[in-house]
């Protein structure tokens, strides 16, 4: 019986003469949404890459049981890949594209409805040149998982899509988590991911470094501040066990040791238009070394 969707045991990888990645090993059960983060060069790109058997490896990945190297054919219906940039010819529309990758994965569903749930279906028959860079994503994002798979990977997403593509992403994690359904996303802020992530993974310098919940991470980084725009003083007034200040007409700031239940008390009421003064990677990374 398998009991993790991921299974990473002691992968290293190097180009040429450098190493990328350093015995790097942890493990994904169903159902879960890991977020990946490192500073630009970390090997986070190329962790991903590995998992998608893109690139070869030394070490174990199995996807849901299945060792990628060995079995790729297995493996690429298992998984959907949104890689940062992914190479397409802009000459194509939408439409041509999405149909040639339906016939790759001899998949059968309707693309009219399926860019109507990306609110892509003006743009269905404009070639991809036209398409805006958040539009772009939206569409390689429907892509990714039109095939249904059970473990989706992203690279960076959070960098190219526009305010709609955000929601429809974090919409769909929620819905597919309760398929079960698993993610590895990597990305740089842990304000992105909050009202999503399970697992945070950190890798740096080709090294894990941690991995963890984000309420462990944000415990072992201490104070921080969340900044409130516009804040409904009916709401805001509600919430008795958090320290909530106005500091200006329409902005107001929660500091609190405990980030993450602090957040989550504030999406729980309501509260969704705030803004987390969060460490940089760097920072976190010092502080986690001081943690050990």
């Amino acid at each position: 019986m398998v009991l993790n969707m991921l299974e990473v045991r002691n992968v290293d990888k190097y180009f040429d003469d450098f190493q990328v990645l350093d015995s790097i090993t942890f493990d994904m059960p169903s159902g879960v949404a890991a977020v990946l983060i490192g500073r630009n060069g970390a090997g986070k790109s190329t962790l991903i890459r590995c998992v998608a058997g893109l690139l070869r490896y030394e070490g174990s990945i199995k996807v849901d049981g299945y060792e990628v190297m060995d079995s790729p054919t297995e493996v690429k219906r298992l998984i959907g890949y949104l890689p940062q940039t992914p190479p397409v010819r802009g000459d194509l529309t939408g439409y041509q594209i999405f149909n040639l990758y339906l016939d790759l994965y001899d998949i059968d569903l309707d693309i009219e409805e399926w860019f109507e749930k990306f609110e892509l279906s003006d743009a269905i028959d404009v070639p991809i040149d036209e398409y805006s860079g958040g539009m772009r994503q939206r569409l390689f994002l429907a892509m990714a998982i039109a095939h249904d798979p059970k473990l989706i990977l992203m690279d960076e997403p959070m960098n190219n899509l526009d305010s709609v593509g955000k929601s429809i992403l974090i919409d769909i994690i929620h819905k597919y988590k309760e398929k079960g359904r698993s993610f590895l996303i990597s990305g740089h802020r842990l304000s992105d991911f909050i009202t999503y992530a399970d697992e945070i993974i950190l890798i740096d310098e080709g090294e894990l470094l941690f991995k963890g919940s984000i309420e462990e991470l944000f415990k072992i980084l201490g104070i921080a501040k969340i900044y409130i725009y516009s804040p409904d003083k009916k709401i805001v007034g509600k919430i008795d066990s958090l320290d909530i200040k106005v500091i200006a007409g329409n902005r107001a700031v929660v500091e609190s040791e405990n980030v993450y239940d602090a957040i989550k008390k504030l999406v729980d009421n309501g509260v969704t238009n705030f803004f987390i003064e969060e460490p940089s990677i760097d920072t976190i990374i010092e502080r986690l070394g001081r943690h050990e």
